[in-house]
């Protein structure tokens, strides 16, 4: 795998056979690889739609949230193609999701995030 000068093509030569780790280290690849691109990824929701950007959605993804010894927050989840994602959240943006989906929840019994059974809970 190769990244052009300008960073707008890709070039490609992908021969074998590949179990489920092989082809989780190509995604990941071809992801640092796609970080490094022009046009980058939109910075938003509504950019990445008005860019008609392709958007992967996970209609049952597991998810799992831990608070970090600094006090951020780790929120995963997973998509059944694409794997775990993880991303860091800081006190501000975890509290305003929290509010986000509070809000506009119904009022049922919430799961225990921080311990989501492998995934299999969420």
């Amino acid at each position: 795998m190769k990244l052009s000068a300008d960073k707008k093509k890709l070039q490609l030569q992908i021969e074998g056979e590949f179990d489920a780790a092989g082809v989780e280290q190509l995604i990941r690849d071809l992801a640092e690889l796609r970080r490094d691109m022009q046009p980058g990824v939109p910075a938003t929701w509504e950019a990445a739609f008005q860019a008609d950007c392709g958007v992967e959605q996970e209609d049952k993804p597991g998810v799992s949230v831990g608070q970090r010894l600094d006090g951020t927050f780790r929120l995963a989840m997973r998509h059944r193609g694409l794997g775990w994602l993880s991303f860091q959240l800081d006190q501000r943006t975890a509290s305003a999701l929290a509010e986000f989906i509070a809000q506009r929840s119904a009022r049922t019994e919430a799961g225990n995030l921080a311990a989501d059974e492998g995934g299999r809970a969420h």
